[in-house]
Parts: C-alpha cells; structure tokens; sequence
C-alpha cells in the first residue's frame, strides 16, 4: 500500500519560537514511523523563520509564500467588506493553491497557524487545529493566536467559562466553520494569566494532535464534501483516557450556549 502523501501549511514569524508545536511532534512521529505517511511539502511565509528552520531539522526543504507575494484584501473596493478580495485576487490566490496541489498531489493537507485566506484546497482532506473552540467569540475572523488566549482568561476571571479545549476541524469556505473532528478539553483552574493558558493549550495539542492526525491518515475518521454528512469515527474513538466534546458541551454561563 502507497504511503499518504501529506503537506503540511504552517504560518510563523521571523523570530525563534520557543514552544515545541503540535506540528513538530507530528514530524517526530513521522520520522519515527508511528505515523505513516511521507512530509512532502511544508508551507510556510518566512524563508529564514522558525518554521522553515525546524522544517529543515526535519530534512524537508520547506516552500515559501512570502507576504507580499500572496495577494491582499481588496480595500479599495467599495464593497470590499463583503468580498474580502477581487475577482483578480481570487484567481490569484487559487493558481496559488492550485500550483501547490499540482506539484505533490497530496492526500491530506493539515493546517496549523495558517491566517491565508484559502481557495480551491479540498474540503475532506484538509485539517485545521484551533487553540480554542470555533465558535465565537473564540473562533471566526480576527480569532487566532494569543488573541483566543486572551479572550478565553478574559472571560475565565469574569467566571463566564470554566474551561477551554482545543479544536480540529475540517478547513470550510467559512473561517472555523468546517465539521469538527475532536475537542479536548482544557483544564485552565490553576491558571494565574493568558500566558498560562497558552502553556496549557500547548501542552495538550502536543499530546493529541499528532493522535487525531494519525486516525485522519489511517481513515478511520472520514468525512464527506457534503456539509449536512456527519463526520464518520471509529468505534474505539471513545477511548476512555479521551474526552469527545461533540456531546459534553462547554457552557457559557451568562448567556446559556454551548460554544463548541
């Protein structure tokens, strides 16, 4: 049998990164075997940043998109809050994508940090993981990053939430809106700051992301391209040592909604 081919796109800055990611055990877990699937490609937007250089760690050359090779919001237009991007910029940004599936022919795409707007990338096979869960005001447009930690101890000390988890999901036209894979939970009691909530949040997706990851890869959680068609897992995915957060809701208090 063919090992899947996987690519993998992974935003960063130009300064070292002192955390130890989700994606980075993923690559240790490849180039140890328990994964099995071959790294083709990893994306990124800084030629000299932490992520191209861990990626060469991991003896895969990565590909850069520099910003300011990958097409803005369309500003100027008049109704550009509605379309985000011109039908110039669109067809831009999908050659883009389009160039990238056709050099590897990957069978799944899995996204980590990744803020570009995203065009013509297969909807079943691409995967994204949220420190947090989707729903706002934790997850949509402008949520990412230090911003959802900060959100979450904001709301955590007004006693609004008592938990956080982190999510992945199915990559959707819709920022955080594809179906949702898992949600682990986040334990944030002892937590003093955000900062400490970032380290909790890291913690965790070191510890199941390369899990879920290897289940995706395996086929043993599929989904199809229809939106209404529910995500298909195993049998054995309600390990008891696993929380699936797709019936245990977390509550926001005030206003009485589950928010994942």
């Amino acid at each position: 049998m063919e090992i899947p081919k996987i690519i993998l796109f992974w935003s960063g800055g130009k300064e070292p990164n002192k955390w130890w990611t989700g994606i980075e055990t993923i690559l240790k877990k490849v180039e140890s075997g328990e994964i099995q699937a071959q790294v083709v490609w990893i994306i990124s937007n800084y030629s000299n940043g932490w992520v191209a250089n861990k990626a060469r760690n991991f003896g895969v050359e990565p590909k850069i998109i520099e910003e300011q090779n990958f097409p803005k919001r369309d500003k100027e237009n008049k109704s550009w809050k509605k379309t985000l991007f011109s039908k110039v910029n669109k067809n831009e940004i999908t050659k883009i994508y389009k160039e990238i599936l056709k050099e590897y022919k990957p069978d799944y795409i899995f996204m980590s940090w990744w803020l570009k707007y995203i065009l013509w990338l297969p909807i079943n096979k691409t995967i994204n993981i949220h420190p947090g869960p989707t729903k706002e005001p934790y997850g949509g447009k402008g949520m990412y990053w230090d911003k959802i930690h900060k959100k979450i101890w904001e709301d955590y000390k007004e006693k609004k939430i008592k938990r956080t988890c982190i999510t992945m999901h199915y990559v959707s036209k819709k920022i955080d809106d594809g179906p949702i894979v898992a949600q682990i939970p986040v334990n944030i009691s002892k937590c003093k700051s955000w900062e400490d909530i970032k380290k909790a949040v890291n913690k965790v997706e070191q510890k199941y992301q390369w899990k879920i990851t290897k289940l995706i890869i395996e086929w043993k959680i599929t989904w199809s391209w229809e939106k209404d068609d529910p995500v298909v897992f195993p049998k054995f995915y309600r390990w008891k040592k696993w929380v699936d957060l797709r019936k245990s809701r977390l509550t926001i208090k005030k206003k009485q909604k589950s928010y994942s």
